[in-house]
């Protein structure tokens, strides 16, 4: 059985994460108080969150 993702919790913590750290850097970069580079960094690590979260979750399910 397979469940939607915003049913599991770890699956819905890393998207919340990630997007969490995407607009945190967005918003860094365009106030100004963030160096382009860092929040460009800053955004690659948020989607490498969410897509680690998501391949995680996914792992441990295809083990049960």
């Amino acid at each position: 059985m397979c469940k939607a993702w915003y049913l599991s919790k770890t699956k819905l913590g890393a998207v919340i994460g990630g997007v969490g750290t995407i607009l945190v850097a967005a918003g860094g970069a365009i106030s100004g108080k963030m160096y382009l580079p860092v929040a460009l960094e800053m955004a690659l690590l948020g989607i490498a969150g969410i897509m680690f979260g998501l391949g995680l979750r996914d792992a441990i399910s295809g083990l049960e």
